[in-house]
């Protein structure tokens, strides 16, 4: 099944609604009851000589496919307006000064061997080590 990709998975859903139509529009009248049969649906739908049965009697073509999204895609758009963005007061930008960096120290460093800088590191000294490789 999951070797054909989103269609054939598109197929079983529709599968299950075909079978659990009359269902949910006698049993099911609100929506929330709809969500909760659909989040925990009888095996009876899910058995698969019946569910594939039901699958073969779904015939959609790519064309009827989009045309269905672009009606679901009106319809939700009709139902969920964009909200209008405040208008924002165009304001002026302030600039505020850059804090004042605090001076860098430079020290003379010497180059020490890779042993030696281990060795300071793990006794936790402060300085920064020069490994010279």
């Amino acid at each position: 099944m999951f070797f054909e990709g989103t269609k054939v998975l598109f197929r079983v859903a529709l599968g299950i609604f075909v079978q659990a139509k009359s269902h949910m529009l006698t049993d099911c009248k609100q929506m929330h009851e709809q969500m909760m049969f659909l989040r925990d649906i009888p095996k009876e739908f899910l058995m698969p000589d019946t569910l594939l049965a039901k699958m073969q009697q779904v015939k959609l073509s790519k064309k009827q496919i989009a045309a269905l999204h672009l009606e679901a895609t009106i319809q939700y758009e009709k139902d969920h307006p964009p909200k209008p963005k405040p208008k924002e007061e165009k304001k002026k930008p302030t600039r505020t000064p850059a804090p004042a960096a605090a001076p860098i120290a430079v020290m003379p460093q010497e180059a020490v061997s890779v042993g030696a800088a281990s060795a300071a590191m793990s006794a936790g000294g402060n300085q920064m080590v020069i490994v010279n490789l």
